[in-house]
């Protein structure tokens, strides 16, 4: 599959071999770590390397946690890790981050490679080919111009994966870089300022990230940090597609990886029993299945250790959507009824359980139960969606509304239920509930075209607003 991993870093390639002989046998790990620092500009000889990292007990070149620490000494950001894939390696790449790591073979097991075997082995991976082979940089070339090399993809997953469990140093700027949520909720900020209490309706709360959910940080101040969330999509903010913009307390990040795909929690909040501690996570949050058994099912969290819960609470959305996708849309939405309209609400763990959401964070919230990340404001949700016709119009599907009769910004998103009804966060009436166009608008859904002008009795003084009809279907 295409994508910003397919590319070649171009690191300046290293050979061990090229080091002092008291060092040139054992070093794969400096050499492996000088090839990376000299990549983000920081160089340094083999024989540097290797004294700085070398464990001081053992005397041992390839002690992990020394490695890493050295690069941290020099002002780079590590951690020494278990990845679960070659797309996890990708994902790195794709950032531009080159990634070290350890791989065990026999003869015959890695084509292409400098040594024949070993039981322990540091090389650098710099990319991928079209094909998804391993462009990798690796120390036991004999001389600089035998380092670089491609292996199988099959292979070097077998080599890496299977016998190393995924071990990698992962190393570079402190910033950017990724983070997950590792709070039931992280609450959104346009600016780094700390409030007391719940406010429905204030503007200078974005959005709500949920736990697993990944973000970008781009800075740190005090105790706040600034992050693009990264599976929340937007437009305006930057007049490009991005992840949506903002601060979030830095408590609420972790340095553990996202959770790949799973099932999602589909009750708006569900009680995961942690041996004697109970952890509440909200509707929408993707959490990978370790075992299901008898009703109970096992799952993973993001510090390694695994909870309970019932199995009735999660959701495995379909490859392709289905007639139960669009209803689980609609009951996830059923959830929030009756729950205090609250601007940039996109969480069913809130302080107090009568607040709800915005309109366009129900909209995400739904629609994740059908396994899809929409963006996260109604302007860009629209944006995103197909147009559709009144007479194609099917429960699940999307109403926009603009803010007013000439203008083309959306400002608010309803979800369509069948017939003429209508579920929605209405701000003017301050809390989730269910509508008809008839009760809206003053006509019935089959009296309206997409992008007509319709006058909107919601407010005290009615308005005239736009209407456009969408799916994502």
């Amino acid at each position: 599959m295409p994508g910003p991993w397919i590319r070649d870093l171009g690191l300046a390639p290293r050979a061990q071999g090229d080091a002092q002989e008291e060092f040139k046998h054992d070093i794969c790990s400096p050499t492996s770590l000088a090839m990376v620092l000299e990549f983000w500009g920081i160089k340094k000889t083999l024989e540097e390397a290797a004294v700085a990292a070398r464990d001081r007990g053992s005397q041992l070149f390839g002690n992990w946690p020394a490695n890493v620490a050295y690069a941290g000494s020099l002002g780079l950001d590590g951690a020494v890790a278990r990845l679960e894939s070659l797309s996890d390696v990708e994902d790195e790449i794709g950032r531009g981050r080159p990634v070290i790591v350890s791989v065990t073979y026999d003869e015959g097991q890695l084509p292409n490679s400098p040594i024949k075997r070993t039981k322990g082995h540091i090389l650098v991976v710099g990319g991928f080919t079209e094909s998804g082979d391993v462009i990798a940089y690796d120390p036991a070339g004999k001389g600089k111009d035998q380092v670089r090399r491609v292996y199988p993809r099959a292979a070097f997953h077998a080599v890496w994966r299977g016998r190393k469990r995924g071990l990698a140093y992962l190393l570079g700027p402190a910033l950017p870089r990724p983070f997950t949520v590792g709070a039931p909720v992280a609450d959104l900020w346009s600016k780094p300022v700390s409030r007391k209490g719940v406010k429905l309706d204030d503007d200078a709360h974005l959005s709500q990230i949920l736990y697993g959910e990944r973000v970008t940080a781009l800075e740190a101040k005090g105790d706040w940090v600034r992050v693009t969330a990264d599976e929340q999509d937007s437009f305006l903010p930057a007049g490009a597609w991005q992840g949506y913009p903002g601060w979030v307390r830095a408590e609420t990040l972790v340095s553990a990886r996202p959770p790949g795909p799973g099932p999602i929690v589909r009750v708006r909040q569900a009680l995961l029993h942690r041996g004697e501690d109970i952890v509440t996570l909200s509707v929408g949050t993707r959490l990978p299945r370790v075992s299901d058994v008898a009703g109970v099912t096992t799952v993973r969290l993001l510090d390694g250790s695994t909870a309970t819960m019932s199995s009735d609470e999660l959701y495995a959305a379909p490859a392709e959507p289905t007639a139960a996708s669009r209803a689980e849309i609609i009951r996830t939405a059923e959830l929030f009824l009756g729950t205090s309209y609250y601007w940039g609400g996109r969480s069913g763990v809130q302080p107090d359980p009568k607040v709800g959401v915005d309109c366009s964070g129900l909209v995400s919230l739904a629609y994740r139960i059908h396994g899809r990340d929409v963006p996260r404001d109604s302007h860009e949700q629209k944006l995103h969606a197909r147009p559709a016709r009144a007479a194609e119009l099917q429960a699940g599907d999307l109403v926009f509304l603009t803010d007013d009769e000439v203008s083309e910004r959306i400002t608010h998103v309803m979800i369509f239920t069948g017939g003429d009804g209508l579920i929605e966060s209405r701000k003017s009436s301050g809390r989730v509930l269910r509508t008809t166009f008839l009760e809206r608008f003053g006509q019935p859904l089959t009296a309206i075209e997409n992008g007509d002008a319709v006058t909107d009795l919601s407010f005290a003084k009615p308005r005239r607003r736009r209407i456009f009809l969408g799916s994502y279907f």
